[in-house]
C-alpha cells in the first residue's frame, strides 16, 4: 500500500521501511515465517520500484544524521558511513535490505554515495575550494594537503615556518590562518562544520563521536581528567580545541590571544588589559595558570596585604626569555655595537676610565 503496509491474500504481514520488511509482530512461529515468505515474493515488484524512486530523488529527500552517521530516506536509516580512503571520503555501507540482486543494491549505495560527497562538500567548502585554488602551486599544495588529511588543523611543524614565511598573503586569501603553534582554517571552527567534521574524524578513528563543546563557546571547563583525558584532549585539539590548564579554548580564539600577546610584549613586560579574563571566560584565580599553558610568561596580580600601603599589583604579561636574549646581542644602531661588547678606546667614557685606573694606580 501508499502507507508502505505489505497484505498478502487480505492479511497484512509486515511493514516495509526503507528496503527493509518489518513482520507484523501480532504473528510468531511457523505461521509468521509463511507469511514473511510470501511478503517477501509480494516485495520482487515493489523493491525495483522503490530503488528507481530513490535514484531518482533529489538530496533534499535524504539525511545525514551527523552523530551516528546514519544515512536516512524517507525518515528510515537506509545505511551507513564507514572509513573510506580520506578523512573527507567516507564509503557508504548499505544496512540489510530485501534487495532482489546486488545491482539494484549497488545502484542504492552510489546514489547515497554521491549525496554524501554532495554534502560534506557543501558544508566543507572552503576547504576544498583551497584544495583547487593551489593545483599549480607545490609549495601552498603540500599545506593544503594536510590540512585536507586532518579536516582544516594540522599542527605548526619547525620546516613550516621557513617555508611558508614567505607566502602569508597567499595563505591568507585562501582562508587559511598561520597561528604561533597550528595552521588552521577558521570557517573549519564554525558550528555546522565542526559537527560535520568531529562526524568523519570518529569515522575515521571507528569510534562514536565524543561529546565536545559547541563551536559557539570561546572556552569551556575541561570536564574530563585522569588518563582518558589526555586520549580525548588530543582527540579535540585535532577538532579545534586548545587544552590550557582546566580550560578547553577553541583554537582560533586561543591562537589570536598568543599572537596578540606575543605582539605586545614584544619590547617589554605590560600590564595586561582587564578584559583579557572574560575573553577567554576565565575567572581571575585561574586566569594566571591559564596564560601559562598557552605559553606565555606573566606575573599574577597580587592583593594586598594589611600592612603596606599603594596599589596593588596588577596582571603583568612578561616578555618571553628568547626575546629577551635576542635584544641583549642586537644592535639598536647600526654603528652601535652589542652591549657586551667593550667600549672602543677613543670614546669619551674609555678616556675617562684610563684617568680613573691611573689615579687609582697613582
Amino acid at each position: 500500500t501508499k502507507e508502505g503496509a505489505v497484505i498478502v491474500e487480505g492479511h497484512e504481514v509486515g511493514r516495509i521501511e526503507g528496503f527493509t520488511l518489518r513482520p507484523d509482530i501480532e504473528t510468531s512461529g511457523p505461521e509468521q515465517k509463511l507469511m514473511l515468505r510470501a511478503g517477501r515474493r509480494a516485495l520482487l515488484q515493489e523493491i525495483p520500484r522503490r530503488v528507481q524512486a530513490l535514484v531518482d530523488a533529489a538530496d533534499a529527500a535524504f539525511h545525514l544524521d551527523l552523530q551516528s552517521g546514519q544515512i536516512l530516506w524517507e525518515g528510515v536509516p537506509i545505511a551507513d558511513l564507514v572509513a573510506g580512503p580520506a578523512l573527507t571520503a567516507p564509503m557508504v555501507r548499505m544496512m540489510h535490505g530485501e534487495f532482489p540482486d546486488s545491482r539494484q543494491r549497488e545502484l542504492v549505495r552510489e546514489r547515497l554515495q554521491v549525496f554524501c560527497r554532495s554534502e560534506i562538500g557543501r558544508t566543507l567548502h572552503a576547504l576544498f575550494a583551497a584544495r583547487d585554488a593551489v593545483q599549480g602551486d607545490p609549495m601552498l599544495r603540500g599545506v593544503v594537503h594536510r590540512l585536507l588529511e586532518h579536516g582544516g588543523v594540522t599542527r605548526l611543524e619547525r620546516a613550516d615556518r621557513e617555508t611558508l614565511r614567505v607566502v602569508p598573503t597567499s595563505l591568507g586569501r585562501l582562508g587559511i590562518r598561520l597561528g604561533p603553534r597550528f595552521i588552521y582554517m577558521p570557517a573549519m571552527l564554525k558550528p555546522q562544520a565542526m559537527v560535520m567534521r568531529a562526524l568523519l574524524m570518529a569515522i575515521r578513528d571507528g569510534r562514536s563521536v565524543p561529546m565536545f563543546p559547541r563551536a559557539e563557546c570561546a572556552s569551556v571547563a575541561l570536564s574530563v581528567h585522569g588518563p582518558a583525558a589526555r586520549v580525548e584532549q588530543a582527540w579535540l585539539e585535532a577538532l579545534g580545541w586548545v587544552s590550557a590548564h582546566q580550560r578547553l579554548i577553541r583554537l582560533d580564539v586561543a591562537e589570536r590571544l598568543c599572537a596578540d600577546m606575543r605582539k605586545a610584549t614584544r619590547r617589554g613586560d605590560i600590564i595586561a588589559t582587564p578584559g583579557i579574563g572574560s575573553a577567554l571566560g576565565v575567572a581571575q584565580a585561574q586566569l594566571a595558570e591559564t596564560i601559562r599553558a598557552l605559553g606565555q610568561r606573566c606575573h599574577a596580580a597580587q592583593p594586598l596585604t594589611t600592612l603596606p600601603y599603594g596599589p596593588a599589583s596588577p596582571f603583568i604579561l612578561l616578555r618571553s626569555v628568547a626575546e629577551t636574549r635576542r635584544e641583549n646581542v642586537r644592535p639598536k644602531h647600526r654603528n652601535q655595537k652589542p652591549r657586551n661588547e667593550p667600549a672602543r678606546k677613543e670614546t669619551p667614557f674609555a678616556a675617562l676610565e684610563s684617568l680613573k685606573r691611573k689615579m687609582l694606580a697613582s
